[in-house]
């Protein structure tokens, strides 16, 4: 199954807006294609999205299934533009959900080493009680 153009674009929204750096893009975002390259082998389009804060980010997505392959992240530091990049690879199918089993995520002042995250189980439908998400006694205010 090919990914058209427009599927990527499509995919390019609902990451920026759903990604932890949605909060930096508001509700309008600008999205453009920087052109197509490999990434881990595979052939991918390259989108770029600007927040309305001037925030950017770099996506890659598989041509052949629209996977987000790569994310970068630019921090504004006083020193200019710090990259954030994720490559997620290994995606495995839960009902309808396609997840990344492998992340790797790699910053600027860790010499691109990266932190390698592996997913081993994911459960779908599980619920918890809200009790789960406090803090323990110990450290609320």
């Amino acid at each position: 199954m090919a990914c058209h153009l427009n599927d990527a674009l499509r995919s390019a929204h609902w990451n920026s807006k759903h990604s932890d750096t949605a909060k930096n893009f508001g509700s309008a975002i600008r999205i453009s294609v920087a052109g197509s390259e490999k990434v881990g082998g595979r052939y991918a389009y390259i989108l770029d999205a600007i927040g309305t804060d001037g925030s950017v980010e770099t996506m890659w997505f598989s041509k052949r299934d629209g996977l987000l392959l790569r994310r970068t992240y630019f921090h504004s530091t006083l020193l200019g533009p710090e990259p954030e990049q994720y490559d997620l690879t290994e995606y495995k199918r839960f009902g309808a959900l396609r997840l990344p089993m492998v992340i790797n995520t790699s910053y600027l002042d860790d010499q691109h080493l990266g932190v390698l995250r592996r997913l081993v189980d994911v459960k779908l439908g599980m619920t918890f009680a809200d009790s789960n998400f406090e803090p323990p006694a110990s450290q609320r205010q």
